[in-house]
Order: C-alpha cells, then sequence, then structure tokens
C-alpha cells in the first residue's frame, strides 16, 4: 500500500470510530471538593426498598385481618395486592400465627406489606 494512501486511510479509521483527543490548556480540574456526588433518584429508593427482604415476628393480626403488626408495627394488608405464604401455599392474614417468624416485602410508602412469607 502506498503511503499516501495509508495516512488517508488511518485518519478515516480514526476519526470513524469516535476516537477524538481533547486538550484543555490552561486549566486545571475541578477539586474533590467541588464536585458533587450524584444523590440517589427517587425512584432508585423506592426501588430498594421494593425489592429489599425484611425479617420479623408476628406480634399482632387484627380481626379483620386488613393489617398485621410485626415487631410493633402495624402494617396495611391490601386485598389483591399483599400476597401471604405459608410453606409455600397461599393464605390470608387471619391465618397467621402470633410469634411465627416471618419474611416480608414493604411498599414505597413502608407502609403496606407486599409479599409476606412464613416458612
Amino acid at each position: 500500500m502506498r503511503r499516501p494512501v495509508a495516512v488517508v486511510f488511518l485518519v478515516i479509521a480514526v476519526t470513524a470510530s469516535g476516537a477524538h483527543a481533547v486538550v484543555a490548556s490552561g486549566e486545571k480540574p475541578p477539586s474533590a471538593a467541588s464536585v458533587r456526588e450524584a444523590a440517589p433518584s427517587a425512584s432508585a429508593t423506592a426501588a430498594a426498598a421494593l425489592s429489599s427482604l425484611n425479617e420479623g415476628v408476628v406480634t399482632d393480626v387484627s380481626a379483620e385481618g386488613d393489617r398485621v403488626q410485626i415487631q410493633g408495627t402495624w402494617l396495611k394488608v391490601v386485598p389483591d395486592q399483599t400476597r401471604i405464604f405459608l410453606r409455600g401455599s397461599s393464605i390470608t392474614a387471619k391465618q397467621l400465627q402470633k410469634n411465627s417468624k416471618v419474611k416480608f416485602t414493604l411498599s414505597a410508602d413502608r407502609s403496606t406489606l407486599g409479599v409476606v412469607y412464613a416458612p
């Protein structure tokens, strides 16, 4: 390959690949103190709340079965939204026994049960 053709080919290859060099003259990079950390987004926080698995002990169940007290905190049970399982079988909140250990998820507002599993 001739030299001018090789140079043109090299220039096209570098330009097409997006490899561009930028040189800032006379400017220093910002100090570490002036660069802010990105705050976690609200959706990321909500997703973490929804996906985190909590553990606790059932301390009480309301007579209507619409609320369950776990570790002293009353949490809402929403029909067709909250799923409760005992050893893999679906049950109602009224069937949960006091002092039973459970694993559970919460909604984004942290007041409604998502999934409850009692081993």
